[in-house]
């Protein structure tokens, strides 16, 4: 129930200590730059086809843009390496789950830093990496049914943007890190799986 959820979310994204923000590259802007294959001195690039069923597939073999060459004006377009949270709004051919949100990992890529295409919604701190379990959790709470419950409470939209995000509640920092921990020992977790986990949350959480 929507009353449950506001029992267990509480918190607003900068009551975290996070924010969330557009990525800064727009491919067409540097084709110059760009990488097909991956190389030692090459900034990761990811864009919305590097994301799908809950999966990060980087680099791709369909898509030819996997990455920019390190130059002065790249590095501007990109982050230090970190554990970022990546929302991405689904085109309804897609599927029917309109948002879905992937946890970035440092170790999932060899290079210094990442860089994130202009429509892809990125949850960061200060431009800086929010930490493994963090992000983790946030964006197991992000696919969870109470999220989305909250976000068509208050939006008339399909799509999440910025101000949503900063508008949504979440449960408490240590409440998310648990979420964290239990989604990394998840192989192929589910939306009920899921949904029944959050659930249990929602049943224990204290009413306001």
């Amino acid at each position: 129930s929507v009353k449950g959820d506001n029992d267990l979310c509480t918190h607003k994204l900068f009551e975290l200590g996070v924010d969330v923000s557009i990525g800064r590259v727009s491919p067409s802007c540097v084709i110059k730059l760009w990488l097909d294959k991956p190389s030692d001195d090459c900034i990761p690039l990811l864009l919305a086809h590097h994301f799908s069923r809950r999966r990060i597939q980087w680099p791709s073999r369909h898509h030819g843009l996997n990455a920019l060459r390190l130059t002065a004006e790249t590095e501007k377009l990109s982050v230090p390496r970190g554990s970022y949270v990546i929302v991405r709004n689904v085109p309804a051919k897609e599927g029917s789950r309109r948002i879905v949100a992937y946890a970035v990992k440092a170790t999932d890529f060899p290079c210094s830093r990442l860089a994130f295409e202009q429509h892809l919604l990125v949850i960061n701190s200060r431009s800086q990496g929010i930490g493994d379990d963090f992000a983790s959790g946030i964006a197991l709470f992000l696919n969870s049914a109470a999220a989305y419950r909250q976000f068509a409470a208050f939006s008339g939209q399909r799509r999440m943007h910025v101000a949503d995000l900063r508008h949504m509640r979440f449960p408490s920092r240590d409440i998310i890190s648990e979420f964290g921990r239990w989604a990394s020992h998840q192989k192929n977790v589910t939306q009920k799986g899921i949904d029944n986990y959050i659930e249990s949350f929602r049943a224990h959480a204290p009413s306001k």
